[in-house]
């Protein structure tokens, strides 16, 4: 796990701790990515990353993939359409991450 997931997942306790667990009162999905980010660019202590985008993409989408497929009861064409993504990309990138379908 990155230092990233860590950081997002940290913040989405410190929500629940903080009793704003409901719905109203949550940071939207970008605030989260926003602050962990931040929160990421802290920890380096002025040291640069190298592909940070390809980085934050693959921190996204994989938990992103598996929690549609769950959703959709490992449904590939309910989860691509979902999605709003083909099969063919749908199965590529669950092959990428090593998400089993």
């Amino acid at each position: 796990m990155s230092a990233l997931s860590k950081d997002i997942i940290e913040l989405n306790a410190n929500a629940m701790n903080n009793g704003t667990s409901n719905l109203e009162n949550r940071l939207p999905l970008n605030g989260h990515v926003k602050a962990a980010i931040q929160h990421y660019f802290n920890d380096l202590d002025g040291h640069m990353p190298e592909d940070l985008y390809k980085m934050v993409l693959s921190e996204v989408e994989k938990p992103l993939f598996e929690t549609v497929l769950q959703q959709c009861g490992n449904n590939l064409s309910q989860a691509a359409r979902l999605l709003g993504i083909n099969r063919a990309t749908l199965r590529k990138k669950l092959c990428q991450y090593g998400i089993e379908h």
